[in-house]
């Protein structure tokens, strides 16, 4: 039996106490790794979305340099 049988087996609460703790095991580090990538994901689009946001930043005060030092 693969792993997809023994979840549809325990989905449908038809596995042994062994079965259902090895799962309710794996379930419990699926949902740790969910929440570690989530965390991760939304730092790594913070970082980036605040490197873009200074970069924009940096292009409008050249150019609003550059558009005062032009009138000087």
């Amino acid at each position: 039996m693969n792993y997809k049988e023994l979840l549809n087996r325990y989905r449908n609460g038809q596995v042994s106490e062994e079965e259902k703790r090895l799962i309710e095991e794996e379930l419990e580090k699926q949902e740790a790794f969910e929440e570690y990538i989530s965390e991760t994901f939304d730092e790594d689009f913070n970082d980036e979305d605040h490197i873009l946001k200074t970069q924009i930043h940096d292009e409008e005060t050249l150019k609003l340099k550059k558009s005062v030092n032009s009138k000087l």
